[in-house]
C-alpha cells in the first residue's frame, strides 16, 4: 500500500510475507571450506584471548595483585580495582595448570576463590570435585617421584590444586 500520509511523506509497505521468508533464506549461503576452517571449533574467532600467553598470564597477576591491594587506600594516578568478568573466567581456566599459574600466584588464586559467591564459586567447586573424582577414579598408580613423567607430574599437581580448591569453598 503506497500512499502519502497528511504530511507528504511516502509511506511504504514492508514486506513480511512468506515470500520475504524465503528470500531471506535463500540469500543466506553456507561457508566454503575455507571459511569453516578459519573459525575455530569452538566457534569463538577471539580464541586467542584464552591461550596463556606471557602477556595473558602478567595481566592476570596484575588483576589479581590489584584485588589483593583493593581494601589499601589508592595512590593518586593509579586506578582502582575493578572486577573484570573475562579475566575472572582466564583465571578460572588456567587455574589448575602448574605451568600456566605458578605457586606465588596460585595462593593469590585461592585467596580470590574465598571470596567468591553465587553460581561461579559452586561451578567451581562442582569442578573441583569432578577433577578430584577423576583423578581417584583412574586409581593413580603410585609411581616413584623420579621415574614419573611431565604429564603424570602435571596430573598430580592438577589433583593437589583442586583438593585445595575445594578446600577453599566447601
Amino acid at each position: 500500500m503506497i500512499g502519502q500520509s497528511q504530511f507528504g511523506m511516502v509511506k511504504r509497505r514492508r514486506n513480511t510475507g512468506e515470500g520475504a521468508k524465503k528470500r531471506f533464506k535463500a540469500e543466506k549461503k553456507e561457508p566454503t571450506e575455507a571459511e569453516a576452517s578459519a573459525v575455530p571449533a569452538t566457534g569463538n574467532s577471539n580464541d586467542t584471548e584464552n591461550k596463556p600467553t606471557p602477556e595473558l598470564i602478567q595481566e592476570a597477576k596484575y588483576y589479581l595483585e590489584q584485588w589483593q591491594k583493593r581494601a589499601e587506600p589508592v595512590a593518586e594516578g593509579e586506578p582502582a580495582w575493578r572486577f573484570k568478568k573475562a579475566k575472572q573466567v582466564w583465571i578460572l581456566r588456567w587455574m589448575y595448570r602448574a605451568d600456566v599459574v605458578n605457586k606465588a600466584l596460585f595462593t593469590i588464586v585461592l585467596e580470590y576463590l574465598g571470596g567468591m559467591q553465587g553460581t561461579a564459586r559452586t561451578r567451581v567447586w562442582r569442578e573441583a570435585q569432578d577433577v578430584i573424582d577423576a583423578a581417584t577414579k583412574d586409581g593413580e598408580d603410585k609411581v616413584p617421584e623420579a621415574e614419573q613423567t611431565l604429564e603424570q607430574k602435571l596430573a598430580r599437581r592438577k589433583l593437589k590444586r583442586a583438593y585445595q580448591i575445594a578446600k577453599v569453598l566447601a
